[in-house]
């Protein structure tokens, strides 16, 4: 478990590489109140054609809340599955361009891509009509407990 508050001057707060199999016993992370942090997981981008997809297959809660220079969870091209997520609270980070959504078994995935059009962004949700997608850049508050209770503020 790791909990963060109030913290004046992290930036970002693992590397990518540790994401690559150092974490898998990660069950709850909360960042809350972290004025400077950009992004949780940092490093370089991926390519643009290429797609890096990381598991976090322990991680039941995930708490981003009141970082308003938080840009991204992780670099992009790289896309998280939280396949044990049961709560999932986005709040008050205005800036941030990663996309979370759920696929039809509970799993919760965050993905951060290169600079795209609002044209992309509407083909890109609309075929993917098996999943729920939060608006980039909204509060999210879901919890999934026996079934699924979504809202978007």
């Amino acid at each position: 478990m790791i909990t963060i508050r109030k913290c004046e001057n992290l930036k970002c707060l693992f590397p990518i590489t540790l994401a690559h199999g150092d974490i898998p016993e990660l069950y709850r992370l909360e960042l809350e109140n972290i004025t400077q942090l950009e992004q949780v997981f940092g490093g370089e981008d991926m390519g643009e054609d290429e797609e890096k997809v990381i598991h976090l297959p322990q991680l039941s809660n995930l708490v981003l809340s009141k970082l308003p220079n938080l840009v991204s969870f992780s670099p992009a091209g790289y896309h998280f599955v939280f396949p044990s997520l049961v709560k999932l609270e986005v709040t008050y980070c205005p800036d941030i361009t990663t996309r979370f959504s759920v696929d039809s078994e509970n799993s919760v995935h965050a993905k951060t891509q290169a600079s795209q059009s609002v044209d992309e962004i509407i083909v890109e949700e609309s075929t993917t009509a098996q999943e729920t997608a939060w608006p980039i850049g909204s509060d999210i508050n879901w919890r999934s407990e026996g079934g699924v209770e979504c809202s978007i503020q």
